[in-house]
């Protein structure tokens, strides 16, 4: 992605950077000139602490869509700096190892994971979501045929634990698997750890996601 070492100042107050095609080897070093950017989507092949301190940098970003195109080591930690814009955080990687911090993302209100079918550590899930205090919708995007493999199943199930625990205070965030609502998300009783119940959901259309999308683009 060469491009954009010939990119001109007069390019610098972009508030959109859009990459669908090809990758970057990390996150580009110019986003810390890029201060007004309120939409990245980007794929990158590495993902590293500096990478997320470019991302956080970022004061106005309002939507990111992240690509990894790579299978992580470690967990991605999403801490308490920055992001502090940030509300809408979109993921695609082929493990999802993701954790969230007390405090992160406070204005965060939909995430989305879209993750494949690989082997996996067990402990390689995502945890923290039940710290995003404004989450209002969490979506899960893989393929179908592989609802049964392992990792696909302990990813799934992780996420509904978090969602379950979201759901022990005030703040209900639906869960969508692959476009449907799932209705059999239950509170989690943390003294007992037994269910208390949850509000049944209704069927959604992939569609609402990419225009939800579209229109944070837009804001």
């Amino acid at each position: 992605m060469d491009f954009l070492d010939s990119l001109s100042r007069s390019y610098w107050v972009l508030k959109k950077f859009k990459v669908t095609l090809g990758r970057f080897a990390c996150v580009p070093q110019l986003f810390h000139e890029f201060t007004g950017l309120s939409f990245v989507q980007i794929t990158v092949c590495k993902l590293d602490a500096h990478d997320l301190k470019i991302l956080r940098g970022l004061g106005v970003l309002k939507c990111l869509v992240l690509g990894l195109d790579f299978i992580p080591k470690q967990a991605i930690v999403i801490n308490n700096e920055g992001f502090r814009a940030l509300q809408r955080f979109s993921i695609y990687c082929p493990v999802p190892w993701l954790t969230v911090d007390t405090e992160a993302m406070p204005k965060l209100t939909y995430l989305q994971l879209e993750f494949h079918a690989c082997p996996t550590n067990p402990v390689s899930v995502p945890m923290g979501i039940s710290n995003l205090c404004n989450l209002a919708k969490v979506a899960l995007w893989y393929n179908v045929r592989y609802a049964n493999n392992s990792s696909i199943k302990r990813t799934v199930e992780a996420v509904k634990e978090e969602a379950a625990k979201c759901r022990n205070t005030m703040q209900m965030p639906s869960l969508f698997i692959n476009g449907i609502e799932q209705d059999d998300v239950e509170a989690v009783d943390e003294e007992t750890g037994s269910a208390t119940g949850a509000p049944s959901g209704t069927c959604a259309r992939a569609e609402d996601d990419v225009q939800d999308v579209k229109e944070t683009a837009k804001a």
